[in-house]
Parts: structure tokens; sequence; C-alpha cells
């Protein structure tokens, strides 16, 4: 699909689940949730994140905040079964490990052949609570993020493009991969503070809202934007020192990827998150990033972590179809 048909899709929608019996779900991964072939690393974790609130919702622990997710292999847009094992039931807070399969799928129990049953595409250990009936000893810290971002005077401005501190992003990747506009992202028009720290503003473009089942896929919004920073800007002469040429067509697969939720959003969701995304090393082919969530009072909401990959397009697309053409035009 062309970056010009493309319309945003509902996360809501695209993330829904059904449950076949006690400890089996299915999903349909949705193509607008793809880059090149693969569904988005962090919309997958949103599909976790549904099964574990839907597994464990009835003992009253719906609240995710810890999850881990190890990316085994390429999934594809299509149906999928989530299977469900409990590692740690318990009276305040469960462990699940939760598996993601898309081969060996039956259309009856026990809905895996039983040679698929003991694999997956993905996998994860989900931890799960009641989140309104935390309490405990709380202390304050004194932490603060370095280099903070300029304030927004009104979030409603930026879509309008009339905040004096934050603009609209569009990048050259958000033409070769359609799915990152079911985002809006807004950056500062000062810069960041280094291409490898970048601050960003974001909401979903179909106008639903962020609950904590969304944070999945928030997680991992940003992955590509600062290895994307280091694109040469020019189309001709050399590629700067430091710098790899415009039109090299890159995937950034997650490998693995950590969450720790800190703080519950409404029921309702909120419209707006902060994010602070940083790298420490980007080097031969592999990078590590963090990123902070905040809301709108500027409260952190949750902390990720990613170990990924640089790799050429071409891995996308292995047996999949030919990889789209590298050079689209530079405006729209």
């Amino acid at each position: 699909m062309s970056f010009e048909d493309w319309k945003p899709a509902s996360l809501e929608e695209k993330t829904s689940i059904t449950q076949l019996d006690e400890r089996t779900f299915s999903a349909d991964l949705s193509s607008t949730y793809c880059i090149g072939t693969v569904p988005h690393g962090g919309y997958v974790a949103s599909v976790f994140l549904k099964v574990a609130k839907a597994y464990l919702a009835p003992r009253g622990q719906p609240d995710t905040f810890v999850g881990h997710w190890q990316f085994l292999s390429r999934t594809q847009a299509g149906p999928a079964v989530l299977r469900v094992d409990e590692a740690k039931p318990g009276r305040s807070l469960s462990v699940l490990h939760i598996t993601l399969h898309q081969t060996g799928l039956l259309a009856a129990h026990p809905w895996l052949s039983p040679e698929e049953a003991g694999r997956g595409e993905v996998a994860a250990y989900v931890t799960n609570r009641n989140m309104d009936d935390e309490s405990g000893i709380t202390l304050a810290t004194g932490w603060g993020i370095p280099h903070a971002p300029p304030p927004v005077a009104d979030l409603a401005a930026l879509p309008l493009g009339k905040d004096p501190n934050w603009q609209h992003l569009y990048t050259w990747l958000m033409r070769r991969l359609p799915m990152m506009h079911n985002l809006e992202y807004y950056v500062p028009r000062s810069s960041h503070p280094t291409p490898a720290t970048q601050d960003l503003w974001i909401r979903l473009a179909v106008g639903e809202r962020f609950t904590n089942t969304a944070i999945g896929y928030v997680a991992d919004a940003a992955a590509p934007l600062i290895p994307e920073s280091y694109r040469a800007e020019s189309r001709d002469g050399p590629v700067p020192p430091g710098r790899f040429e415009r039109y090299t067509g890159l995937w950034y697969p997650t490998i693995t990827m950590n969450l720790d939720i800190k703080k519950k959003l409404p029921a309702a969701g909120v419209e707006w998150l902060r994010l602070r995304v940083a790298s420490r090393m980007i080097q031969d082919g592999r990078y590590d990033m963090e990123l902070l969530v905040f809301d709108e009072q500027g409260d952190l909401v949750a902390i990720g972590h990613h170990v990924a990959m640089l790799v050429g397009m071409e891995r996308n697309y292995a047996n999949r179809g030919e990889v789209p053409r590298s050079k689209p035009r530079e405006r729209i």
C-alpha cells in the first residue's frame, strides 16, 4: 500500500483477541501495523498485554506492570494463537509465560499441532497485579532527566502547528513505512539534545486514547528514530562521516524488549504522551534504546529497554516478496 492510499488504523481494533479456551487466545495480526512484511514489535506486545489482562482480570489482577519479550522469529500479518502458562500464580501478583504461534495452527482444540506447541515466534513473561490496590513505602529520589525538553503551551495547538516550541515530525522513513502514520509525532523546534537522545510528544492518529494495554506499542514507537537521525540529509555528494547513505533501506528488528509500567493510566485513556528516547551505543549492526514515557502532568508512566538490530530491508522481505524501491519522492 502506498503512502497516498494509507489510512491510520485503530490500535484497539487491530489488537483485539478472542479466547478459545481457558489458556488459549487468538488474534489476527494486521498488515496496517507492519514494518514491511513483519508486524511491529510494540504492536505485538500490546496484543500480549490484552491476553494477560483477559486471563488475569477475573482474579482481580488486570494490570501488567512488568513485561519481558523475546522476539524469536519473524511474525507476519495474519492469524496467530497465543498460549498462556502460569509461571507463578499468586494472591497479590501473578507471572504468566505467554507464547505467540503462527505455524501449526489448528481449527479446533488443541489449536496448535503437537510439534509447534513448544515453539513460537514470540515469547514473553508478563507480571500482573491490581495497581489500584498498591500501597507501601514511597520515597522521593530527586530523579529528573537531563536537558529537559521545552514546555508545551497548549497541546491542542500542536496539530495546528501553532506551538512556539514544538513541530510535527516528518522523516524519510515515514514515507517508506506508512504504518508510522498510525501515530502523530511532534519534536522540539530547537532540535534534540543529541542525535541519540530525542524528545517527542505522540498521539494516535485515529483519535483513540492511550490505555495501559497500548503502552506495549508506545514502548516501541520510537525505536527507528534514533538510527534514522544519522541518515545523510543530502541526495548527492559524499556521505559525511558518522552518517549512512540516504537511500539505504534498513530494518530495525527488536531482539528483546523490557517494560516497567510505573503508573496506571485512567480507564478512559489519555490523548497525549511524551517520550524521551536515548541510545548509548550503535555498533556493528546492533543498538540499545531506553524509552521513558510521561503523561501530560509530567509523571513517569513507563520505562522501556530494547536491544535491536540494524539490518538490510531485504532481511524483512526474505521469501515474502520484493523489497519496495528505495528512492521515494522527497516531499509529500
